[in-house]
């Protein structure tokens, strides 16, 4: 349109004009880049309303069509005639394999523990470089299902830029798998797809919507599954049960104290029935006791099937509730157990931990 209007001027902007515009760009879809494409397809001057005013002489009643077209799609399909169009090939796609996630119900059933020894998400040689700084290096780690595994460090020990390499948000090099399927060069929302969920240090929450509205977010990558998983409705409302986030799911999320906006932030990441979820410090910002309450949620988070990799300053949560922890130092792993091998460790004490100070005489 601008290579159309060879000079500025207003009455090229009407307002008419503009909500044309506006209309032919929604009935495309503004959900994804495909839809911007389209839109400049059917919008006046493309190439469909050039042919239609040439050939069919249409151009009369081209806004007329556009704006019945635009009801209907607002009607049937929200996402627009790409959103549309994105659905229907989904389902002629091969199927993707995906790593089983929690089998949720309608009521927040927490099934019996049971850690298998297989490895469910597990990394090799896992390196990140930043120009000539080595952020990650080396790393090697496996999650079985069934478990929480805490990753701890001092701060700069590059436990975030980890989370990034294995959720695709950083390049690395090195080897990714979910169960058995190598991920390592699949972008992020593939990544999401194939039940690897997350959440952020920055909650990234909308303050203007509800709690539920917030959750359904996390739960776009569920249509993509409809056979694996159960209908949204039934996820959304067993994590909310599942959280105890159910008697405030239509509050906005403004009006929750922090602890309420952590849960919720985690719940995002549930809301996609992953079958791991690794946690970007959700205890940050919490008092003792709200720690106290958000280990208790991530155990039955854990119980109800979904392996957890938990990054948090917090160690007397990690230490309660973690089955196994690694330490992570200047990029690189320095010790890897169970809670008490981890307490007594003293490479990790005086990385991390703290040396204690003996009592000297001569004072």
């Amino acid at each position: 349109m601008a290579y159309q209007e060879t000079l500025a001027t207003a009455p090229s902007y009407a307002v008419l004009a503009g909500i044309g515009m506006f209309a032919v760009v929604y009935l495309a879809g503004i959900t994804s880049v495909s839809g911007g494409i389209l839109a400049g397809v059917l919008g006046a001057g493309g190439i469909v309303f050039t042919l239609s005013a040439k050939y069919l002489h249409g151009g009369d009643y081209y806004p007329v069509i556009s704006g019945i077209l635009l009801v209907l799609i607002v009607v049937g399909y929200p996402e627009g005639i790409t959103g549309r169009l994105h659905r229907l090939l989904s389902r002629i796609r091969p199927g993707e394999r995906r790593a089983t996630g929690p089998a949720w119900t309608s009521e927040p059933k927490v099934p019996a523990r049971r850690v298998n020894g297989d490895p469910l998400f597990s990394t090799i040689g896992l390196r990140v470089r930043y120009g000539g700084i080595v952020a990650v290096n080396d790393v090697t780690l496996q999650v079985r299902r069934g478990e929480i595994v805490g990753l701890i460090g001092p701060n700069g020990a590059g436990k975030t830029t980890l989370i990034d390499a294995i959720t695709g948000f950083a390049d690395a090099e090195g080897t990714v798998r979910l169960g058995d399927i190598p991920v390592q060069s699949l972008r992020p929302h593939h990544r999401s797809r194939l039940g690897l969920g997350r959440s952020f240090q920055g909650l990234e929450l909308y303050d203007d919507l509800t709690v539920r509205e917030n959750v359904e977010v996390g739960s776009s990558a569920a249509s993509r599954f409809p056979a694996a998983r159960r209908s949204e409705t039934a996820v959304l409302t067993s994590v909310l049960g599942l959280l105890e986030l159910a008697p405030v799911a239509d509050r906005a999320v403004a009006t929750l104290s922090q602890g309420q906006r952590q849960l919720v932030s985690v719940a995002r990441a549930l809301a996609g029935a992953p079958a791991i979820a690794l946690l970007d410090e959700p205890a940050a910002g919490l008092d003792t006791s709200e720690s106290r309450w958000l280990g208790e949620r991530l155990r039955s988070v854990r119980d109800a099937g979904v392996a957890i990799l938990l990054v948090d300053h917090d160690m007397e949560l990690v230490l309660d509730v973690c089955d196994r922890i690694i330490v992570l130092d200047l990029g690189t792993v320095i010790a890897e157990g169970t809670p008490q091998e981890i307490r007594d460790d003293p490479a990790v004490v005086r990385a991390y931990l703290g040396t204690p100070h003996a009592v000297t005489g001569g004072m």
